[in-house]
């Protein structure tokens, strides 16, 4: 039976098991200076955030010990799942924005990948769920649960994208939560190739707050043991409590213990500060020498070459801190079951890729099914139209094909590698790719991903092979006919910068067509989209409108283009803000306000909605606001 000691204390923490990232070292809004320029972020969240995510979580199971394990696991001993985590720990670096829980649940799911084979082991793109998650305050950047990491993996066709896709490195260090939404758009993110995923399951606490510290460390480890990796969050109570690990994680090296004791006991602010990790391992060899394993976020500043820091073992698991009137764990661990498809993700060629024939290139992939041979074909428009080899080694993960002079031009082609396997045909395709004659050009960019604004200014890229006219022309395409000319004659070195005429329709439809001066070659993008320039404009309320003190009023606007997800609202009277209405709403067209008492009564009023990074408003028509008819001479006039 559970204590209620693990209900009270522990789930609340699982309610809050992730959201844990996103405000500066001295960001709970107290206004203290911070020790370091540090550009790595912790959580700051509301009291009325972490209760409600406990009420949400309060049910989560309990991690699964293997029984035998506990039986082996020796009192002295060392493991570590590191070998099985492949990353580059100065690129391992969340910046501003606060998606540590994703990192660490990210470097759960590596490991599991990892378990597959050698040829599985890979990096996992943090940026995918980061630009193609949840806006506004459930932002990545505002934290987030190992719940929130299932959820939207689930909700995504459980795809686990690669860090090396186009597009799918870190690229938000700059983001934070008040962005309300990534600067890496997610179609720019490509999510071919990618990692099937079979499972994954609801995150599980360990037991660590309601049995002996023993008893504690040896789940730890089974987990561990298991082959899981564990998530590791702790609170940090105070202000100085958070100054105290990133002092700790700056001046001290790989080689000294942390210990969140110090934090018990404390008593807590609002908002409340934290951090989440991934633990990969341990090292108990003595009294003195015993300590967690621990990967994070914040890159690999002097003396953490790896990104590493040691917890220390001998931690009080129980420690509490205070927040209003009742008790929570300072630390709490949590694991998760993830499974992959058994599948070939072939690697390269890539979508950018322009293969000339007669050219040699190298097709690569990673696979779960290592040893034996493989067959490689080519497929165009979907289709088998040529073997490539069949039968290639399956243990190297790469095959050099020199590309037939035989093969047709074509813009649509895949690389298919398969194995036969008892259960049937396990296999995976390359994404569509460029096979061209030697002399031709290739457009770059635009790409189909591709959004031009009106009014923004882009570079038109393209590739020549072979010899040919040293000067093109540039067309712009819809529908595949002219719209216009870009130039009529530039040099042909593979780009001309272009800012797009705020004369255009906004449509998905458009190409680029670049020409040689002597009408031999020529070369034509994908369809892509030009856009709006992004704008807001207020249509409610309308000029000569009245609104009374007291009735619910409606503000409404329409927003074009691309921007943030979350808007500021404000009552202006000759350009001066008397009402902050609503200071982070959702960025959906409409709001409901009503006009408070003690507004003074005035003409020339204006509604503005403002994008919270401020780089977007729209501005209401003048109106009048008066009393309510029932108290007409109750506040005084606006001089």
């Amino acid at each position: 039976m559970r204590h209620w000691y693990r209900l009270a204390v522990v789930l609340i923490i699982l309610g809050v098991q992730g959201m844990l990232c996103a405000g500066a070292i001295a960001s709970g809004g107290e206004g203290t200076a911070q020790p370091y320029s540090d550009p790595n972020t912790v959580m700051s969240i509301s009291s009325a955030k972490f209760l409600s995510w406990a009420r949400d979580l309060q049910a989560a199971p309990e991690a699964y010990i293997d029984p035998e394990l506990a039986l082996r696991i020796p009192q002295s001993d060392s493991y570590s799942l590191l070998p099985f985590l492949r990353y580059v720990p100065a690129e391992r670096s969340q910046g501003g924005c606060g998606n540590c829980w994703l990192w660490a649940g990210t470097g759960m799911m590596e490991i599991a990948l990892a378990q597959y084979g050698s040829g599985a082991r890979d990096r996992l793109s943090v940026q995918y769920p980061t630009s193609c998650g949840l806006t506004g305050d459930d932002f990545a950047c505002c934290g987030g649960t190992l719940d929130t990491l299932r959820n939207f993996y689930i909700g995504h066709g459980l795809m686990a994208v690669p860090w090396s896709n186009v597009n799918a490195e870190w690229e938000d260090t700059r983001t934070n939560c008040d962005d309300g939404m990534s600067g890496w758009h997610c179609p720019r993110v490509f999510t071919c190739p990618h990692y099937p995923i079979e499972s994954i399951s609801n995150p599980a606490l360990i037991s660590t707050t309601d049995v002996p510290k023993e008893t504690a460390i040896a789940n730890i480890k089974n987990v561990l043991l298991q082959r899981k990796a564990v998530y590791y969050g702790f609170w940090m109570p105070t202000n100085a409590d958070n100054v105290a690990f990133h002092t700790f994680w700056h001046e001290q090296n790989e080689s000294a213990l942390w210990n969140p004791n110090s934090f018990c006991g404390h008593v807590a602010g609002d908002p409340l500060e934290g951090h989440a990790v991934v633990l990969v391992g341990y090292v108990d060899v003595g009294k003195f020498n015993r300590y967690w394993i621990c990967v994070n976020s914040w890159g690999a500043p002097a003396g953490r070459p790896n990104g590493l820091f040691r917890l220390s073992m001998n931690m009080d698991y129980r420690g509490t801190f205070r927040q209003g009137d009742r008790d929570f764990a300072v630390s709490y661990f949590e694991t998760m079951d993830v499974t992959y498809d058994d599948c070939f993700v072939v690697k390269a060629p890539t979508q950018e890729d322009f293969w000339t024939k007669g050219t040699g290139h190298q097709i690569s992939w990673k696979t779960t099914e290592l040893g034996g041979h493989v067959s490689i074909g080519l497929l165009k428009g979907g289709r088998s139209v040529y073997v490539i080899s069949p039968s290639a080694n399956n243990l190297t993960c790469r095959y050099y094909w020199t590309i037939p002079a035989s093969i047709e031009q074509g813009f649509d082609y895949e690389v298919r590698v398969a194995k036969h396997l008892s259960t049937g045909d396990v296999a995976g395709r390359s994404c569509q790719f460029s096979i061209v004659e030697p002399d031709a050009i290739q457009i770059v960019d635009p790409t189909a991903e591709s959004n031009w604004i009106k009014l923004t200014r882009h570079t038109i890229r393209w590739r020549t092979h072979g010899p040919q006219d040293s000067h093109v022309s540039i067309q712009l395409l819809k529908d595949g006919r002219p719209e216009m000319e870009i130039t009529p004659r530039t040099s042909n070195d593979g780009s001309f910068d272009w800012e797009v005429p705020k004369t255009l329709r906004a449509s998905s439809d458009y190409q680029i067509g670049v020409y040689t001066a002597d009408a031999r070659l020529h070369a034509t993008s994908p369809e892509f989209a030009i856009s709006e320039l992004p704008s807001i404009e207020v249509t409610s309320p309308t000029s000569g409108d009245y609104w009374w003190i007291g009735p619910e009023y409606t503000i409404r606007w329409t927003a074009t283009g691309t921007m943030s997800r979350m808007v500021a609202i404000r009552l202006l009277h000759e350009g001066v803000a008397i009402i902050n209405i609503a200071s982070r709403t959702v960025n959906d067209g409409s709001c409901t306000w009503v006009v408070p008492k003690g507004t003074p009564f005035a003409s020339n009023y204006v509604i503005q909605v403002e994008t919270v990074d401020g780089r977007v408003s729209g501005y209401s028509s003048a109106f009048e606001i008066g009393a309510s008819q029932a108290a007409p001479t109750m506040t005084p006039s606006l001089q």
